[in-house]
């Protein structure tokens, strides 16, 4: 009888984006190995460049980069990774680094400070932009993390009753929802997460009497100024 693989749930961060900046987005990914592993099992998926699951979303990180090792002291994490080619902008290189940092918190809570080495030694900048010489601290992500992340997987299926789950950081809680198939609202609305901007919190959207079949499900928030668009996130759903 063949055996279970071996591995853990674990939430990584991606990058997408959002409006005229990018943000990062969460998603659940299994990796191998034992479970007192999952920090360094899912760093090193991000860092060798894992895909996500969603299309919409990207690795800013290169295959050609790889994880040598975590120590973790208290609160504090020092990753050393080989450096590969990370050719990218002030902002991604940003959002590069908050991947891994995120993606350290989502998995080990008590860390709250992460340094960074190449290869054993000290290491001024990624890409040119960022000083990565001290200890990052790991923050709320106010500037970083999407303001509205569907924390549902791309392509999963839904059983009755069907319901979706996020969180948000957005002005009054306030989260606007569609959903939508081959084109046309099929149903919307708008649900209010349990707390307003700056907390994150959870939102729970009730999707109603759904027939079979394949949706996108999609959430978002705009400026309250001007109506523009701030950020969003879609999953395409099916129904059974």
């Amino acid at each position: 009888m063949p055996t279970a693989p071996v591995g853990s749930e674990v939430k990584l961060y991606f990058a997408g984006e959002s409006g005229n900046s990018l943000r990062l987005y969460s998603e659940i990914h299994h990796v191998q190995g034992s479970s007192d592993q999952d920090l360094v099992n899912g760093l090193s998926e991000l860092i060798s460049g894992g895909k996500p699951i969603d299309p919409d979303y990207v690795n800013l990180w290169q295959s050609d980069s790889r994880l040598n090792s975590v120590l973790v002291e208290g609160d504090l994490a020092t990753v050393d990774l080989h450096l590969g080619k990370l050719n990218v902008g002030a902002e991604a290189e940003m959002r590069a680094i908050e991947q891994l940092l995120f993606t350290i918190a989502a998995i080990e809570e008590s860390i709250k400070r992460v340094k960074f080495l190449n290869d054993g030694e000290g290491i001024e900048t990624f890409a040119g932009h960022v000083d990565v010489t001290r200890p990052f601290q790991i923050d709320e992500g106010f500037d970083s993390l999407a303001t509205v992340d569907l924390d549902i997987e791309e392509g999963s299926t839904l059983a009755k009753p069907y319901f979706a789950n996020g969180f948000a950081c957005t002005f009054e809680a306030n989260v606007p929802w569609s959903l939508e198939q081959s084109g046309a609202v099929v149903n919307s609305g708008s649900v209010t997460a349990k707390f307003a901007c700056p907390d994150r919190s959870k939102f729970e959207i009730d999707l109603g009497n759904l027939a079979p079949g394949k949706y996108t499900l999609r959430v978002w928030e705009t400026s309250m100024k001007d109506g523009s668009l701030i950020n969003e996130d879609s999953k395409t759903i099916n129904v059974e």
